[in-house]
This record gives C-alpha cells, sequence and structure tokens, in this order.
C-alpha cells in the first residue's frame, strides 16, 4: 500500500524527489575506476533507489537509501565486486554464471553502471576502517586478508549463494522497527540486503551489537552508532564519508 499512497500523491513526491537530488549534489565524487583502486573487503555500497519498493522502504525508514551491498575484492586480480541480497537479476553471477536473484557476487562496474543508468538513482561508497588496516606509503590505508582467510571467507559466500532472497518481504522495513520492539536471533534461512551484509561483517569478525536481522540500510549510512558502541568506535571501527559513484569521472 505503502508505495501507491506515496505515488498518488504529486507535491509529496516532488518534495521527496527535490530532497533527494539535493543530497545527492552535496555528496563528493568518486569515479568506479579510482574505486577499484582503493576499495577493499568490507566495505559498504549504498543505493538510492527511485522504484515502488526502494521509496516505500526509503519512506518507512525514514532513509536516503534503499539498498545495501558489500564490497569483495579479489586478491589476485584486483577486481572489485558486490556482494548483495536482491529482488534484481539483471547481471550474472560469478558463482552459479547465471542470473539470479537473492545474494549473489557480481562485478562492482557491472552492478553501478546497471544501476545508475535508471533514473533518479544514486550509488554511494563507504570505506570501513578497522584496527587491523595497514598504513600505506600515500596516506592511506588498506586492509589485507590472508590467503586462508580470504578462501575461508570465498566459502563461506558460496554457500550463502544458494540461499534465496529473504522470503518474508516485510522483513527488511521491518527491521526498523523490530530493533526495539522484540530484538531476537537471527533467522539466515533467506537474506534481504542488510541482513547478508551485516551477516559477512559478522563473519570477518566486525563487531555488530545486533542480530543480523536487525538491520536496515540506514543504519550503515550516517551514524555509525546505529552499528558500534562507543567501546568498539575506541578500538578502531568505523565507516567513512560518502562518495557518490559515477562512471565516468
Amino acid at each position: 500500500m505503502l508505495p501507491s499512497l506515496f505515488g498518488s500523491n504529486p507535491s509529496v513526491r516532488e518534495d521527496r524527489d527535490y530532497a533527494l537530488e539535493h543530497y545527492k549534489r552535496t555528496l563528493p565524487k568518486i569515479s568506479i575506476k579510482t574505486l577499484n583502486k582503493f576499495a577493499d573487503t568490507g566495505d559498504i555500497l549504498l543505493f538510492s533507489g527511485n522504484g515502488p519498493f526502494s521509496i516505500a522502504e526509503q519512506v518507512v525508514t525514514n532513509s536516503v537509501y534503499s539498498h545495501i551491498g558489500m564490497i569483495y575484492r579479489d586478491p589476485k586480480s584486483k577486481i572489485c565486486f558486490n556482494w548483495e541480497s536482491t529482488l534484481a537479476d539483471y547481471t550474472i553471477d560469478v558463482f552459479t554464471k547465471e542470473h539470479k536473484t537473492g545474494p549473489r557476487l557480481i562485478p562492482l562496474h557491472e552492478s553501478a553502471s546497471t544501476y545508475l543508468d535508471e533514473g533518479g538513482n544514486f550509488v554511494v561508497y563507504r570505506k570501513l576502517y578497522t584496527p587491523f588496516d595497514e598504513k600505506t606509503e600515500k596516506g592511506g590505508t588498506r586492509r589485507s586478508y590472508s590467503e586462508s582467510e580470504n578462501k575461508k571467507l570465498l566459502r563461506w559466500m558460496q554457500r550463502q549463494n544458494q540461499k534465496t532472497y529473504e522470503e518474508k518481504l516485510w522483513e527488511l522495513p521491518a527491521a526498523y522497527y523490530k530493533q526495539t520492539l522484540y530484538p531476537r536471533g537471527a533467522d539466515n534461512s533467506s537474506y534481504f540486503c542488510s541482513e547478508l551484509v551485516a551477516d559477512t561483517w559478522k563473519m570477518q569478525n566486525i563487531p555488530l551489537h545486533r542480530a543480523s536481522d536487525l538491520y536496515c540500510p540506514q543504519d550503515f549510512s550516517v551514524k555509525d552508532e546505529a552499528l558500534w558502541d562507543i567501546d568498539d568506535k575506541s578500538k578502531g571501527y568505523m565507516l567513512g564519508i560518502e562518495y557518490r559513484i559515477v562512471v565516468g569521472f
């Protein structure tokens, strides 16, 4: 009901579109080419969609964003991929070599380019900082994984890749309210987008203080306190500023 109600009010829709466009223009830009050079496994991609389901998610959770993915950087090819759970099947999954919904791994360039082709959409990158990052000669940081750690992560991702998108479609917007109404243990038999990212972070021993299905894309946006308490942040866990991804820049 939310999408039809929201879309039936032209003034509300115009206000939303104006606010999103203004917010988008305030963000610094980063090209996909640059991102491929500097992004690391665990970094975050936030998507602001313009379709009915995306708009409903934004309204219910009071957020600019309606979808989230996580960067996976292949240690050999240095190519970045988007690890996400989605109902869309517009690109071919790396693991199955097929179009699929649910958890999937797709090249970052294909993911961002295809998404940005749809009018009104935009994608944002946020770097994850941890206590284990290494300083680079140019003053930045890199996060590296041992061969055994990377193999362990890939095996885990392949197992999740066999699962489906969250069967109860209300679970994603409901996560916004479940955080305070009835926190519980996560059911990871199927995944919505932020649930998959949270579970993947936990698999990498990145501390989160709630069950995986109690996170929505909004929690990974501007407020780190939604992810970490003061003790975790003081240990060096945080997300960097938001960069809007552009195809050619």
